[in-house]
């Protein structure tokens, strides 16, 4: 079967489909090690299935599973599941303590932003 033909596609797309949660657990443990999948499990049961920063249920795409393994970027210690939302702003805010405490002060109308 040549590799570019409509069947070979078809093929692909049917053994992706069948095996998606393996591909994503073999992908969590090259990115964030050994014990991701299991840490990942845990939180899930821990969390309710819900994001721990705004208790809401992450959205669910072809390529992600709802929720978003948070770690923290220089340590990488796992912190914990995040929506992708929540995900996405704490990284534009710098990832720190530092980028949030100047988001809400300039919320709040904090003069000395």
């Amino acid at each position: 079967m040549p590799k570019s033909s409509p069947q070979r596609k078809a093929y692909n797309r049917g053994y992706y489909k069948h095996r998606k949660q393996m591909f994503i657990e073999a992908q969590m443990k090259c990115t964030y090690g050994p014990y991701a999948v299991d840490i990942w499990h845990m939180a899930i049961r821990e969390q309710v299935g819900l994001c721990k920063n705004c208790g809401g249920q992450g959205l669910e795409s072809k390529k992600r599973q709802g929720l978003e393994y948070d770690h923290d970027h220089i340590t990488g210690k796992f912190r914990g599941l995040l929506c992708g939302k929540c995900n996405k702003a704490i990284g534009m805010l710098g990832d720190n303590e530092a980028g949030i405490l100047r988001a809400l002060s300039y919320i709040r109308g904090d003069s000395n932003v």
